[in-house]
């Protein structure tokens, strides 16, 4: 094996030496036999020959049901022109500690033992921005190898050449230098939800750009954040069908995936005692039921803004009132200008806009309502009162239906009007809208009962949607508050 600043020409004669030495793997990945004892009847029992699997408290372990499920789904097992789902992008949401990163790991190495599309193509593993993470899944993989006397070539902490293929680790914080690669065969990224925010949407853009460069396989990995944000929970929270429908196959791996006892060996990942043990700490419903952390807020219920958000529809499919009406949360320094339009559609008060905007100049905000007034041909606007200058100017400039609300006397009744919609489904929320859904998932009440704003955490869109809702409530009266 070769280490060091050794020359292309070295590490390539290298490379030939260890493929001409290495046994001849198992093609099947899996028997799907948990007692069998013979080592070539799949990879799987290759690697752990003669345990039947990796050890974990004295019991050694199969590969479980959960496992399985992503390789019928995917059809791993088969060469890629034999598989009748063409689908090579998956998402898993877990419970920590289903030892499903080295289900991955071990995929990866026997794909580039068995397939030919792995060889001459390297495969991406990217992790946080801690690196001993990114050299630790290195050594586990050169460890798996070294058991069964498989050859490599050793490029160091972060990368390894197998069969032809090289399997390279990045820390999210340097996904720039994982850009522009010639040949990927795969885009691997563990505890997805955990990347720098910095990091984020990078290392998404960076992984999907390979789907249409290389056909690579890209796979997402992780337990439930800390928060609910992020390029993993939006993928979450994507449409299954429509022209945004998500790309990726997604798995929900919990509790009861950890818990479910193989037939044969009657053994699982988790033990009862274990859990009841791990349901004690404060962690337990993130890091053990895909319960998303801890700045969930406490206003808005998350099982109603998920039931809100799950349905797309046909903004255009409006009932016959027409009673479009248009909220607006003006920015101050360095908040967003927030925009939503609402209209009543089968029953239900229906977004059919909702955005906000970083910056955003006082011309251009006043541009932005005048198109979508016109647009959307809306019946009123509700604005916040701290915005006088704008709410006269479309009043008497451009001759708009403009009320003011103040907060500090209607921003209670407005939140409870809202979460009261929420609650019970009367509100329905394009799941395109991640930005509102993400603002309702995690605002909190403050002291004084009102939103708990910050910049980490702005609120600027859901107090838009607020005021847009609430024209529902007021109709067409003034009150005091009220302009």
């Amino acid at each position: 094996m070769g280490k060091g600043l050794a020359s292309r020409d070295t590490h390539q004669i290298l490379a030939d030496a260890a493929s001409r030495d290495i046994p001849i793997v198992p093609e099947v990945f899996w028997c799907k036999d948990s007692l069998s004892t013979v080592d070539h009847c799949c990879f799987w029992h290759y690697i752990f020959y003669p345990n039947g699997g990796p050890e974990r408290d004295g019991i050694y372990h199969p590969c479980y049901d959960y496992e399985n499920q992503i390789l019928d789904k995917m059809q791993m097992e088969l060469p890629d022109d034999q598989r009748t789902n063409p689908c090579k992008q998956f998402c898993v949401y877990k419970a920590t500690g289903l030892g499903l990163t080295e289900f991955i790991l071990l995929w990866i190495l026997w794909k580039c033992f068995t397939d030919p599309y792995f060889q001459d193509k390297e495969a991406m593993v990217i992790t946080g921005p801690n690196v001993d993470l990114a050299q630790d899944l290195i050594r586990r993989s050169k460890a798996f190898l070294t058991k069964r006397g498989l050859g490599y070539v050793d490029h160091g902490a972060y990368e390894m050449d197998v069969n032809g293929g090289r399997i390279k680790c990045y820390p999210s914080n340097n996904i720039h230098s994982a850009r522009g690669k010639p040949k990927v065969s795969l885009f691997f990224g563990d505890e997805a939800a955990f990347f720098k925010i910095r990091d984020d949407n990078i290392v998404r853009t960076v992984g999907e750009r390979y789907i249409g460069k290389s056909d690579s396989w890209v796979i997402w990995v992780s337990t439930a954040g800390e928060e609910p944000s992020g390029f993993f929970y939006d993928i979450m929270s994507e449409p299954t069908k429509g022209a945004e429908k998500t790309i990726y196959e997604r798995f929900h791996f919990y509790v009861e995936a950890g818990l479910k006892v193989d037939p044969k060996t009657k053994t699982s990942i988790f033990s009862k005692t274990f859990i009841d043990k791990a349901s004690e700490a404060r962690s337990f419903e993130r890091e053990y039921l895909g319960v998303w952390g801890k700045n969930v807020g406490d206003i808005f219920s998350p099982e109603g803004i998920e039931l809100c958000t799950k349905e797309e529809y046909n903004w255009q499919d409006a009932d016959n009132t027409n009673d479009r009406v248009i909220g607006i949360d003006p920015g101050f320094g360095s908040s967003e200008f927030g925009i939503c339009v609402i209209q009543k559609r089968k029953g239900k008060k229906s977004i059919i806009y909702a955005e906000a905007f970083e910056r955003a100049s006082y011309i251009d905000t006043v541009n932005k309502i005048k198109e979508l007034s016109q647009r959307f041909q809306t019946k009123r606007i509700f604005c916040d009162s701290a915005w006088p200058e704008g709410i006269r100017d479309l009043r008497d400039k451009y001759h708009m239906n403009v009320q003011s609300i103040a907060f500090n006397q209607y921003g209670e009744k407005m939140l409870n009007y809202a979460a009261h919609h929420i609650d019970f489904q009367k509100v329905e929320i394009h799941p395109r809208f991640k930005k509102l859904k993400s603002q309702l998932m995690t605002i909190k009440f403050n002291k004084k009962g009102g939103t708990d704003k910050t910049r980490q955490n702005p609120f600027d869109l859901g107090d838009a949607f607020l005021l847009a809702l609430y024209y529902y409530k007021m109709g067409s009266g003034t009150m005091a508050g009220i302009g």
